[in-house]
């Protein structure tokens, strides 16, 4: 079970699955070298996590996996298109792709791009790989979405070694609690 530091238990009976997730992670994708870094971020995410009001849960999961991703070395380009390097605004929302590891200019996107975000996904996408961002509030469907992208994102350049079944329950589950509306 996922305790904050001083041992209550969580606010939310989903966390346990969001920190199962977050430590299959961190095992399966870390290198064997110590990587102090990514351990600090893991226990920032467990803590968070654990404080985490019910209707935020969610979106604060999806934020810490990404920020594991980038300790990781795998942080997605969010801000310029992957092939040209040109400035991405996201106003109009934005081409993103998983195998090339983020976001593509409308040159670049072509007429099918791989993922199509609109502008508040992208944004909200913004905000969960900022850790000094505010947690954008995700209804369900919002939320499912977020999880199926940093999940493909996370299996496509971390997943060689193996199937990541705790990425798989926790990418399905359909027992996220709601944002307020």
């Amino acid at each position: 079970d996922v305790t904050d530091p001083r041992g209550h238990p969580p606010r939310d009976p989903a966390l346990p699955a969001d920190a199962r997730e977050l430590a299959h992670a961190r095992v399966r994708v870390s290198p064997a070298a110590p990587l102090p870094a990514a351990y600090d971020t893991f226990t920032r995410a467990l803590d968070a996590l654990a404080t985490a009001e019910p209707r935020d849960a969610d979106a604060v999961a999806v934020r810490w996996l990404w920020l594991l991703v980038g300790v990781l070395g795998f942080a997605p380009e969010l801000d310029a298109c992957v092939r040209d390097g040109t400035a991405v605004a996201g106003n109009g929302g934005v081409a993103f792709s998983t195998a090339e590891g983020g976001v593509l200019c409308s040159s670049c996107a072509g007429p099918q791009p791989p993922t199509r975000l609109p502008p508040h996904a992208y944004r909200d996408l913004l905000a969960l790989n900022d850790a000094g961002a505010e947690v954008p509030a995700l209804d369900v469907a919002h939320a499912a979405a977020h999880r199926r992208l940093v999940a493909r994102f996370v299996r496509h350049h971390m997943g060689e070694s193996g199937a990541l079944s705790a990425m798989d329950f926790w990418e399905r589950r359909a027992w996220v609690t709601p944002a307020a509306s």
